[in-house]
C-alpha cells in the first residue's frame, strides 16, 4: 500500500539538527508530536550530471520492511517542504534521553574514539554487545515476538541490515533511550535512520545495466558495514549476531522465512511513484530478495 506524502511546509520548527546531512529540522505536526525531517539529497556525478539520490523512499521501505517482521522501528513516511522532497521520521524517545552508541561504549571505555566517523578503529559487535549487556540495557517490547534482550534485538537490527542492504549503522546510528529520573532501566531504542539502503546513491542507468546483466547477486555480495572496523559483511555481521545472542534472536530469521514474496513485494510500494522509478522498485525487490536468500542460507 502506498504511503501517502505529507506536506510539512506549515509545521512549526522547534531545532535544527546537528547529526548528518544538512538540512535536517525538528518539526511539531498540528497535534504536538515531534518529528525529523530530512532532505532528500543529491548525488555528484561528474560524468551524468547530478541525479536525486533515494535516502527519502529508502528510509520509507525500510521502516515498513521493519514493522513488517516485528521489529521497533521509528516511523517514516514520505514528505515535502517548500516543494523540497523528504522524508518524516517520528521521534522515537517517548520522553526519555536518546544515547547514542558512541556514547555508551565511550562511558565504558574512556580509549574509544567516540567522535571519529567513517570507520571506526574498535567499533565491533561484540564491543556493542558488552557495552549493552554492562550498561544493563533492556530489550524493548517486538510485536509477536518471545521475550527479547538488548542483544537479541540488536542482532535484528543487522539483520534488516542486511535484508536491505543498509551498509552505514555507525556508532550513532543505534541509541539507548534512558530514564533521566532513574526509576526504570535503559532500553534499547528502536532502530532509525535507514537511508543508506537499497542503491539508494546508484544512478538508475547503473540499476539497469545491473538487473539486465544479472549482476544484483555480485552487487548485494559486495555489501558491507561501512562504519565497523575491518568492515564485515552485512549478511556475515548478522548471522554473527543471531548466533551469539543465541536463540531468542533466531525469531528474526524464523520472522524473515515466514515473509511471502507477496509480502515482501508490497513492501515496495509504500512510497508514492514520483518518489520511486519503476527501476529502482524492480532493482530493490531483487537486492532484498538476494539478501533473504542469503540470510536464510546462512541462518
Amino acid at each position: 500500500m502506498t504511503v501517502e506524502e505529507v506536506d510539512v511546509g506549515g509545521w512549526a520548527a522547534l531545532d535544527v539538527e546537528p547529526m548528518g546531512e544538512p538540512g535536517k529540522l525538528w518539526l511539531v505536526d498540528p497535534a504536538g508530536d515531534q518529528w525529523l525531517w530530512k532532505p532528500a539529497g543529491i548525488q555528484h556525478d561528474g560524468r551524468r550530471g547530478d541525479f536525486p539520490r533515494g535516502e527519502d523512499w529508502a528510509e520509507v521501505i525500510a521502516s515498513a520492511a521493519a514493522t513488517a517482521i516485528g521489529l521497533p522501528a521509528a516511523l517514516v513516511l514520505p514528505a515535502s517542504r517548500d516543494g523540497r522532497p523528504g522524508a518524516l521520521s517520528r521521534d522515537i524517545s517517548d520522553g526519555r534521553r536518546l544515547v547514542h552508541g558512541n556514547e555508551l561504549i565511550y562511558a565504558l571505555d574512556s580509549t574509544y574514539p567516540a567522535q571519529k566517523g567513517g570507520t571506526v578503529p574498535g567499533y565491533r559487535l561484540e564491543r556493542i554487545l558488552d557495552a549493552l549487556e554492562a550498561s544493563g540495557v533492556e530489550g524493548p517490547a517486538c510485536a509477536d515476538a518471545p521475550p527479547q534482550t538488548a542483544a537479541s534485538v540488536f542482532a535484528g537490527y543487522l539483520v534488516l541490515d542486511a535484508w536491505i542492504a543498509n551498509q552505514d549503522r555507525h556508532h550513532q546510528n543505534w541509541g539507548v533511550l534512558d530514564d533521566q529520573r532513574g526509576a526504570a532501566a535503559p532500553i534499547l531504542a528502536p532502530t532509525f535512520d535507514h537511508g543508506s539502503s537499497l542503491g539508494f546513491s546508484l544512478h538508475d542507468d547503473d540499476k539497469h545495466r545491473r538487473l539486465a546483466g544479472g549482476q544484483v547477486e555480485q552487487w548485494a555480495g559486495k555489501g558491507v558495514c561501512r562504519p565497523m572496523e575491518n568492515q564485515p559483511r552485512l549478511v556475515d555481521l548478522a548471522s554473527q549476531a543471531v548466533h551469539v545472542a543465541g536463540a531468542p534472536a533466531r525469531h528474526w530469521i524464523d520472522r524473515l522465512a515466514r515473509l511471502s514474496p507477496e509480502q515482501q513485494s508490497s513492501l515496495l510500494d509504500a512510497p508514492p511513484e514520483a518518489r520511486m522509478s519503476q527501476v529502482s522498485r524492480r532493482f530493490a525487490r531483487a537486492v532484498m530478495t538476494t539478501n533473504r536468500r542469503r540470510l536464510l542460507d546462512g541462518a
